[in-house]
C-alpha cells in the first residue's frame, strides 16, 4: 500500500491532513462496552509509528485526526489518556495501543503510520466498534405465530431483525433442514406450497457474536387447499359375482369437506354424504355393477375426485356348438376372468349313461372307426376359470346333443292332455319307459302362470339413519318377479317407493334404505310383481331408527321411565288377582271359539293394542285360503298320470272372500270401547236358558260389526 500525504506535523497537537489515499488495509475490532481492546500497529523494526484517531462517519479521514500516541508516548491531551498503553515488542515495531474499560467514545477509525522518506508514510487503518446484540426479531405477515397461503401459490416468510454489531447472521430452517442462509437485517425464502405444507412449521434463527444463544422465531403454515380424496383399497377391485362390496372413501380438506359423493360412470350418483367420509355397499353384487367408480368431495377451495375400478369375476356359463359337417365341437365358455381350463370331455347316452372320457380342450372332433350312429348321444364340456359359484362348484358344464342320422330305429311318441286343470295339477310328473334291455326315466314340472304371491317380511335391522330390510320369496307366478318396497314416516301421508328390485332367488332378499332420519319411527311394506300383475302388500312393519350420538343421553331416562311403568303395573295385576281369588270379579263364561285368532287379520296388523277376535263365515273363508295356500307350498309329490278323479276348474287362490278382508286396517292404535263389562253383562242377564246361545251370536256379531266400522273410520282417517 502507499499512501501520499501532504501535512503540517506539529507534536501532540491538532493535526491537519490533507491527503489522497490509495487503497489502505482496514481491521476492525468489536469490543464489549466495559471490556478492553487491542489496536494492533505494526511498523518496520527500528521504526517509530504514531497512532491517530478519526471519527466513524469520516471514512476518507480528512478531518481532524486526535493524535493517540508517537511512539510509546501516549498523548497526555486526551482525556482517555489513563485507560491507554502501548503494548507489544517494540524492537520488532509492535505499536499495539491498548484500550481498557472500553466506552462509546472510544470507537472511531484509528492510523497506523511510519514515516518513510520525506513526507511519505506507510499506514494501514484499525476501526474500533462496540458491539451490540440484534433485537426485535420478527417474522413478517404472521399472526400468533401462524402464516396463511393457499394451494398452488407463491409464499414469501421474511425474517426481520434490527441488525446488532457485528453484523448478525440469519438462518431459515425447516424442522432441521436448512432452507436458506444470510443476512443482514431480514432474510426471505420463497415457497410454491402445496397441502403438503399445510401444518408445516418453519423456524427463522438468528446467531451473532454477542448472542450467548441464538435468537428463534417459530411458524406454522395454515394452508388452504382443495379436498384429496382416496379410496381404502387397492385400485382394481376385484370382486366374485353374489358377494357384498363395500366402497369406502376418505377426503382430507382445509377448510373441511362439505359434501362428498359416490357415483358411477356416466354421473350416475349412488349416495351422498355430509362428511369427510363416504361409504356405498353393494348387496350381491353383479356383473352389470362392474366399471369404474367415482369419489369426490367438496369444499370452499375446489372439488377433487379419485376413480377406482370395480372388476366382478364370475364363473363361465358354457355352451357348445356343434359342426356337423366336419363332425366337430366347439366348446364356448364365458366368464371373467377368461382364462379357462378344459377338462376331459365326456360323452353320454341319451339316457345319461357314461359312454367315454374325449381328451380335454376347446375343441373336439368326432372320430370314430365303426358306424356313425355310435357318436350320438350327449357331449359334455367341463371347463373352470379359478371361481367358484354359488354352491362352491369350480368346474362349469356345458352340453349339446349330437344325432348323426345312418339308420332308422322305431321309437315311440306319447303325448298326455289334460283339461280343466285344477290346482293339484300344478306339480312334478315323471315318465318311466321301459323294455327287456332296461328301463329310462324324465321328469318334467307344471307349473301356474298367475300374479306372484305376496313376500314375507322376515326381519328389519335399524341402524342411524338407515333401515336394513330382509324377506323371503314366495310363488312368483311362473313368471320373473321384481319386489316393490316402500317406506314412510308413521305421520306421512304418502309413501315412498324404492326401484324395483329383481329377485335373484339366491338367499333373496335384502335391502338397505338410506338416508333417513335418525330415532324415527318407518312403515315399511313389500309386494311382488310380475308382468301378469302385482300381489298385495305385506303386512306393514314398523321400525324406529336408532338415536343418534347426540340422542343417547335420553334412551337412559326413556329406560328408567319404563321400568317404573312395568313395576306399577305388575303391582296392580298383583293386587287385581288377589281380588279375583276373594270374589270380588263376576266370572263371565263366553263362548270357546271366541279365542281363535283371525290369522289373516292378525298377519295383516303390525300393530294393535287389542285383537278383537270375530267369528262368522269370514273366518272360515279365511281358513279356507289358508288351506289352499299351505296345500301350494307343500312339497311337490309325484302322482300317477292316469288316476281318475272328478274336479272343480281350478280357481285362483285370491278369492273374492280373501279380497275383501286383505282391505282390513294393517294398524289399530285405539281401544275398542263399545263392548265393555257393563254392557256385556247387561245383555247378558237378558237372556234365558234357551236363548243363551242367540244372545251369544248376537254379541259376536254386534262386536264384529263395531270393530270393522272402526277400522273404517280409521281408514278414512288414514286416507
Amino acid at each position: 500500500m502507499t499512501l501520499r500525504l501532504v501535512c503540517i506535523i506539529s507534536s501532540f497537537l491538532e493535526i491537519t491532513i490533507l491527503c489522497a489515499t490509495d487503497r489502505i488495509k482496514t481491521n476492525i475490532i468489536y469490543a464489549s462496552k466495559g471490556g478492553s481492546a487491542v489496536l494492533k500497529c505494526k511498523v518496520e523494526p527500528n521504526s517509530k509509528s504514531s497512532l491517530d484517531k478519526g471519527n466513524l462517519n469520516d471514512k476518507k479521514m480528512i478531518k481532524t485526526l486526535i493524535v493517540q500516541a508517537d511512539g510509546e508516548i501516549i498523548n497526555p491531551a486526551i482525556p482517555n489518556m489513563n485507560r491507554l498503553k502501548i503494548v507489544g515488542n517494540i524492537t520488532k515495531g509492535d505499536y499495539n495501543l491498548q484500550i481498557q474499560n472500553v466506552s462509546s467514545s472510544d470507537e472511531g477509525i484509528y492510523k497506523c503510520s511510519q514515516r518513510v522518506t520525506g513526507i511519505s508514510v506507510k499506514e494501514h487503518r484499525i476501526v474500533l466498534k462496540l458491539k451490540v446484540k440484534p433485537k426485535n426479531v420478527k417474522i413478517l405477515h404472521s399472526e400468533n405465530g401462524v402464516i396463511k397461503g393457499e394451494e398452488g401459490k407463491v409464499l414469501n416468510l421474511t425474517c426481520s431483525v434490527e441488525s446488532g454489531i457485528p453484523p448478525e447472521t440469519i438462518t431459515w430452517y425447516n424442522v432441521s433442514s436448512r432452507l436458506k442462509y444470510g443476512g443482514q437485517g431480514n432474510l426471505t425464502i420463497r415457497i410454491k406450497t402445496t397441502k403438503f405444507h399445510h401444518t408445516k412449521m418453519y423456524s427463522c434463527k438468528i446467531e451473532a457474536d454477542t448472542l450467548l444463544t441464538p435468537i428463534q422465531k417459530n411458524i406454522t403454515l395454515d394452508i388452504k387447499y382443495k379436498p384429496f380424496v382416496y379410496f381404502n383399497t387397492s385400485n382394481p377391485i376385484i370382486v366374485t359375482e353374489n358377494n357384498n362390496m363395500t366402497l369406502l372413501c376418505y377426503s382430507d380438506g382445509n377448510p373441511l369437506v362439505e359434501e362428498m359423493q359416490i357415483e358411477k360412470e356416466k354421473n350416475q350418483a349412488l349416495t351422498h354424504c355430509r362428511q369427510s367420509t363416504c361409504r356405498f355397499t353393494i348387496f350381491k353384487i353383479k356383473r352389470a355393477d362392474a366399471g369404474l367408480y367415482k369419489c369426490s368431495a367438496r369444499n370452499a377451495i375446489g372439488t377433487a375426485d379419485t376413480v377406482v375400478k370395480v372388476n366382478v369375476t364370475y364363473p363361465p356359463s358354457v355352451a357348445v356348438t356343434q359342426d356337423i359337417g366336419r363332425a366337430a365341437l366347439q366348446c364356448n365358455p364365458d366368464g371373467n376372468p377368461p382364462k379357462y381350463t378344459f377338462h376331459s370331455w365326456e360323452h353320454q347316452s341319451k339316457f345319461g349313461e357314461t359312454i367315454r372320457a374325449l381328451n380335454g380342450s376347446k375343441y373336439l372332433k368326432l372320430l370314430s372307426s365303426g358306424k356313425k350312429y355310435q357318436l350320438n348321444g350327449i357331449y359334455i364340456c367341463k371347463v373352470d376359470n379359478g371361481v367358484d359359484d354359488s354352491n362352491g362348484s369350480t368346474v362349469q358344464l356345458g352340453e349339446t346333443s349330437v344325432q348323426l342320422s345312418e339308420v332308422h330305429i322305431i321309437g315311440s311318441i306319447i303325448t298326455l292332455q289334460r283339461y280343466n286343470l285344477t290346482k293339484d295339477d300344478f306339480t312334478a310328473y315323471e315318465f318311466n319307459v321301459a323294455n327287456k334291455i332296461g328301463n329310462a326315466t324324465f321328469s318334467i314340472e307344471l307349473a301356474a302362470a298367475d300374479k306372484p304371491e305376496k313376500p314375507n317380511i322376515k326381519e328389519v335391522f335399524p341402524g342411524i339413519g338407515n333401515l336394513m330390510v330382509t324377506w323371503t320369496s314366495t310363488f312368483n307366478g311362473g313368471k320373473e318377479q321384481q319386489f316393490i318396497l316402500e317406506y314412510k314416516t308413521v305421520v306421512a301421508s304418502e309413501w315412498n317407493a324404492v326401484s324395483p328390485i329383481k329377485d335373484s332367488s339366491v338367499n333373496c332378499c335384502h335391502h338397505v334404505i338410506e338416508h333417513l332420519f335418525a330415532s324415527t319411527e318407518y312403515m315399511i311394506r313389500i309386494q311382488a310383481m310380475n308382468e301378469l300383475g302385482k300381489s298385495k302388500f305385506t303386512k306393514i312393519r314398523i321400525v324406529k331408527t336408532l338415536p343418534s350420538k347426540t340422542d343417547q343421553s335420553g334412551i337412559t331416562t326413556t329406560i328408567t321411565g319404563l321400568v317404573i311403568v312395568i313395576v306399577v303395573v305388575v303391582t296392580v295385576l298383583t293386587i287385581s288377582s288377589l281380588l279375583y281369588l276373594r270374589g270380588y270379579f263376576i266370572k263371565t263364561k263366553f263362548p270357546s271359539h271366541s279365542s281363535i285368532q283371525d290369522e289373516e287379520l292378525q298377519d295383516e296388523m303390525a300393530v294393535e293394542n287389542y285383537i278383537y277376535q270375530s267369528q262368522g263365515n269370514t273366518l272360515e273363508n279365511r281358513n279356507q285360503q289358508v288351506q289352499s295356500d299351505n296345500r301350494r307350498s307343500a312339497n311337490r309329490q309325484t302322482t300317477p298320470l292316469l288316476q281318475s278323479r272328478i274336479e272343480s276348474p281350478y280357481q285362483n287362490h285370491l278369492t273374492a272372500n280373501s279380497l275383501q278382508n286383505e282391505a282390513s286396517l294393517a294398524v289399530e292404535n285405539n281401544l275398542y270401547h263399545s263392548q265393555t263389562s257393563s254392557n256385556l253383562l247387561g245383555r247378558m242377564q237378558h237372556c234365558d236358558k234357551s236363548s243363551v246361545e242367540t244372545c251369544r251370536n248376537a254379541s259376536r256379531d254386534n262386536m264384529l260389526q263395531n270393530r270393522l266400522s272402526h277400522s273404517n273410520d280409521n281408514r278414512s282417517a288414514s286416507v
